[in-house]
This record gives C-alpha cells, structure tokens and sequence, in this order.
C-alpha cells in the first residue's frame, strides 16, 4: 500500500457555473458601463473638489526647484575649483 505518493488517478471537477458563468462577458461589460457612467457624470464633482483644493501655481513650484538646482550646481562648481 502507497501513502503519501503521487495520485495516478485525480478526480476532476468541473467548475462550470452553467448559465451563470457563460454570461461573464457580459458582467463585464456592466461592470464598465458602471464605471464609465460613474466617470461621466462624477467628473463635475471631482472637478469641483479640485478647483477648492489649495494647489500651488505649477510656475512658482519650477521656478522653486530651479533655483535650487542652480545654487547646488553653483557650490558644487565652486568646490570643484578650489580643489576640495
């Protein structure tokens, strides 16, 4: 008697869920159409909490980042010519 070995003949189960399961393109389908229809008509709410929200002129952020990035440049070339 084998215990433990490998099963030479497996049961199989079908996992068909009969007319359920031949409709899954269709579920699908709905599910987009829900989420399309969600992203259609929630776009004037979305829009509206984003014109509230306080965010910073993109102009100012890259003139921030800009500068920044110049004055390392400035200190490393600064460095370099002193021999450090």
């Amino acid at each position: 008697m084998c215990q433990g070995g490998v099963n030479l003949n497996p049961t199989t189960v079908s996992c068909a869920g009969g007319v359920f399961a031949s409709m899954g393109w269709l579920i699908n389908l709905v599910w987009l159409g829900v989420i399309g229809a969600i992203l259609y008509f929630g776009w004037p709410f979305f829009e509206g909490i984003i014109i509230l929200l306080p965010i910073p002129d993109p102009a100012d952020v890259k003139e921030a980042i800009v500068n920044k990035y110049n004055s390392l440049m400035a200190r490393s070339n600064n460095n370099n010519i002193q021999g450090i």
